[in-house]
């Protein structure tokens, strides 16, 4: 499957028309890897990142809700979680379950209704001296027709890739803020 791998800078600086990616190899799917390092304990970065509303905060400019099965927003293995975002003008509703989790090192969503044919977002969170590397492996599947196909070239890619950059920044501020106030 292709996979898009740009560096965050080129994220962050808004410099992602540089990058091409190619989609022949796997017509409708492809994986999008990021990779954020942070100045924070893995454990920081973790409770971050899987805290339901901190995902909701982090996504404000698409007007994203989310609601969890549980009552909790810290999301735990078997939690499904329903989230309503507008992107590109267009409302959203997407339900994901939690389907592997391991504080502090990795926990998986998958898709179980949605806009995709299937999705699977894999955040692992790897202790690197002073820092953590916060990565992403989303496995995206289109479906079929004429809209996956244009929704699948390349801006839609890339409009992807932007909406976990925007969190993987708030993410990556707020862990550096709390890290800064807990210590090292």
């Amino acid at each position: 499957m292709p996979v898009l791998d740009v560096p965050d800078s080129a994220c962050l600086e808004g410099r992602l028309d540089q990058w091409k990616v190619s989609c022949e190899a796997v017509r409708m799917a492809f994986i999008i890897r990021l990779t954020t390092s942070i100045d924070a304990d893995p454990a920081v970065v973790f409770e971050l990142e899987s805290d339901a509303l901190v995902h909701a905060e982090s996504q404000g400019s698409f007007g994203e809700s989310v609601r969890v099965d549980s009552g909790r927003s810290d999301l735990r293995l078997g939690d499904e979680i329903e989230i309503r975002s507008r992107h590109l003008g267009v409302w959203f509703t997407l339900t994901s379950r939690i389907t592997e989790y391991e504080p502090s090192r990795y926990f998986v969503d998958e898709q179980v209704t949605g806009p995709f044919a299937s999705m699977r977002h894999e955040h692992l969170f790897l202790a690197r001296r002073e820092h953590t590397h916060m990565v992403d492996i989303m496995s995206v599947k289109f479906r079929g027709g004429r809209l996956g196909a244009v929704i699948l070239d390349v801006p839609g890619k890339l409009y992807l890739r932007r909406v976990l950059c925007v969190r993987n920044a708030y993410i990556k501020k707020r862990a550096e803020s709390e890290q800064g106030t807990r210590g090292r």
